[in-house]
């Protein structure tokens, strides 16, 4: 596996990570099982300073959280970004 292929793969993963948070947030879950545990763990680093910034702008309001989507358009571009980088360097 090419070190292009590896780079997407991982972002790919992490980006479904993110999906399955946001899904698991619509419905009532035990956030206490392991698995929930670690998917909060690995995305929160993420959305934590996206969540952030909103709040101070004071745009998290009427109970919709815009940090997943924020994150989600944030790993599309470092991911094209580093996509591009590699192309032109290998």
């Amino acid at each position: 596996m090419s070190l292009y292929s590896t780079i997407k793969l991982l972002f790919q993963i992490y980006k479904l990570m993110l999906f399955f948070r946001i899904i698991s947030s619509w419905f009532p879950i035990d956030r206490s099982h392991q698995l929930y545990r670690f998917l909060y763990a690995t995305t929160e680093p993420v959305l934590r300073p996206f969540r952030d910034i909103f709040y101070r702008f004071g745009l998290m309001g009427a109970g919709f959280d815009f940090s997943p989507i924020a994150a989600l358009f944030a790993l599309n571009f470092i991911e094209g970004t580093i996509i591009r980088i590699l192309y032109n360097f290998f």
